[in-house]
């Protein structure tokens, strides 16, 4: 596989001209700073890979020999994708191919983003691909007028559909992604495992042997399933019926992520190939002492009338995806979901769903059935959802008769990796949560995995709900992003939106409404990062926002 660095679509004379393969088609969307808009500059949005695979009848030729191009993708080509706007307010997506061969015409070129067709915004529409020449379409999106800061995008060219995704950089100091993990979901029949013996010169064999010499050369180390089940189980149907047993983690020691991942995507045994991306808790730590008072939320979403009517339902679920959940604490043992179908301590998957003794819940973390608390952000979330009310307690939930269903995804720092998430969603599903609030958000990339899982569930009629995150744009973060997730902003006790400069609560269409942000009290565990000897402690961000919504779903 060649790579080829693009300057400017001057259409110059190639140096690989002798070179005797089919083309690379790179995508490249550039994102420069938007400074000069207003206000200062904004961060610089980064993108993930987006690949296209010129479609032919065979996978190599000579040069100077005719390229037949077909309507369905085959394996060759390969594309990468990079980030960048042109000038302030809009974004420049450019499409560049470089092929080795006589001229070939590929018509009706189309590029998506958000699912909106934008082909108009681009030229030419039609790409004559010619041998030694590099060609590019340019689109210039205005920004103002279409969302275009984070999302997803696709481009069909040559008989093939690409998929990218594209977005603003997390801060600096929090990570997009895992370093050196992939998440890898393979097509029906290709395997990953690891290798039976050294002497096959990589530490991970495929039945694929160009998708096993791809993985040597980034020197893959490990892989795992994602989705496995406790020793002595196996996986329920359902999840075999959704191919969750074709995602993979795979560690590599090379330090180039974003181009394994690129190369991967491309391989026609993959069907996703993404990075191990980092979600983070939206939410700002305020003050460990609770009063009286601070339950300002509820008055503002009149609660109590709606008590009079209705306290809910223990009928009804909520799944916290979070930190974990404190579940001895008094104000939340006796909302704590139970699994019916399990059986205590017995050591046996009682249920089937591959999990062993999940009485309440799961820790994918630590890969057990204790999803407790250590960090406290789960806890406070669960407590305004559905904390126990006339308890002679300190708090009361939103939905006091409602069931809580602890499923941890975080590390002790509150950090949290794909690959935990992914299982905590489809675990809920499959438990029949009727709700699924997230308290966490992707500043950076949306990831497809994710949103797979998101359309899962919501064609499952299940009700989820995510904070709208706290860096105080007008740009989507994930998962409130996805289409399917009621995406909840932040607003303090004057029914304004929350704001404390550098931090506040997104904002824009995208939203769909606010609830209650700032200074919530809630419950805690009496001990770990965020707790108090109270049992509760007062919290602000999109973060508190989300579970007063998923209380009142």
């Amino acid at each position: 596989m060649r790579w080829v660095k693009m300057r400017a679509p001057d259409h110059r004379k190639s140096s690989h001209l002798n070179i005797a393969y089919v083309g690379v088609i790179i995508i490249v969307i550039t994102t420069l700073f938007l400074s000069g808009c207003g206000g200062g500059g904004k961060p610089a949005p980064k993108v993930t890979a987006g690949y296209i695979r010129v479609a032919t009848l065979k996978d190599r030729y000579a040069v100077d020999e005719q390229i037949t191009l077909t309507e369905t993708a085959a394996d060759s080509g390969q594309a990468e994708a990079y980030a960048s706007t042109e000038e302030c307010g809009f974004i420049r997506l450019v499409l560049v191919v470089e092929v080795n061969g006589p001229e070939e015409l590929c018509s009706d070129v189309k590029v998506e983003l958000d699912g909106d067709d934008i082909t108009s915004a681009c030229s030419p529409h039609s790409l004559v691909l010619r041998s030694g020449y590099a060609t590019e379409i340019v689109c210039r999106i205005n920004a103002i007028t279409h969302s275009t800061d984070s999302g997803m995008g696709k481009v069909y060219a040559c008989g093939a559909v690409s998929n990218f995704s594209y977005g603003y950089a997390a801060l600096e100091e929090r990570p997009d992604y895992v370093p050196g993990e992939i998440l890898i979901k393979l097509k029906e029949g290709t395997t990953i495992e690891p290798a039976a013996s050294a002497t096959s010169g990589s530490a991970l064999s495929s039945n694929s042997p160009s998708l096993q010499a791809l993985l040597a050369r980034h020197e893959a180390s490990y892989v795992e399933d994602v989705f496995k089940a406790d020793f002595g189980a196996t996986l329920p149907p359902y999840y075999l019926s959704k191919g969750l047993d074709h995602i993979k983690l795979v560690k590599i020691r090379d330090a180039d992520v974003m181009r394994a991942v690129a190369e991967l995507d491309a391989h026609p045994n993959v069907e996703y190939a993404e990075p191990n991306y980092i979600a983070y808790l939206t939410y700002q730590p305020n003050d460990p002492l609770y009063k009286a008072g601070h339950q300002w939320g509820l008055r503002k979403i009149q609660a109590e009338p709606a008590w009079g009517i209705t306290l809910g339902s223990d009928k009804v679920v909520i799944a916290i995806i979070d930190t974990g959940v404190f579940y001895d604490h008094p104000d939340l043992m006796g909302n704590m979901w139970r699994n019916p179908n399990e059986i205590e301590a017995n050591g046996v998957d009682d249920d089937g769903n591959g999990y062993v003794d999940d009485i309440a819940g799961f820790n994918f973390f630590a890969d057990n059935n204790k999803p407790t608390d250590k960090f406290g952000h789960g806890t406070h979330c669960a407590g305004i959802a559905a904390a126990t009310t006339n308890n002679a307690e300190g708090i009361a939930g939103t939905c006091p008769s409602c069931r809580i269903m602890a499923l941890r995804v975080s590390n002790d720092h509150g950090d949290m990796e794909t690959n935990y998430i992914l299982e905590a969603i489809y675990y809920a599903i499959y438990n029949k949560a009727d709700i699924i609030s997230m308290s966490f958000a992707y500043y950076s990339y949306p990831s497809m995995l994710v949103k797979e899982a998101i359309d899962d569930a919501n064609a499952d009629k299940r009700v989820l709900v995510a904070g709208a995150g706290n860096l105080d744009r007008d740009t989507k973060a994930y998962p409130a992003g996805y289409e399917n997730v009621i995406a909840v902003a932040a607003t303090n006790n004057n029914d304004k939106r929350w704001y404390k400069p550098p931090v506040g609560s997104h904002y824009g269409s995208w939203v769909d409404l606010a609830a209650p942000g700032e200074d919530i009290a809630s419950t805690v565990p009496y001990t770990g990062v965020f707790s108090d000897k109270s049992g509760y402690y007062l919290m602000t961000g999109t973060s508190m926002s989300a579970p007063f919504v998923s209380g009142v779903a």
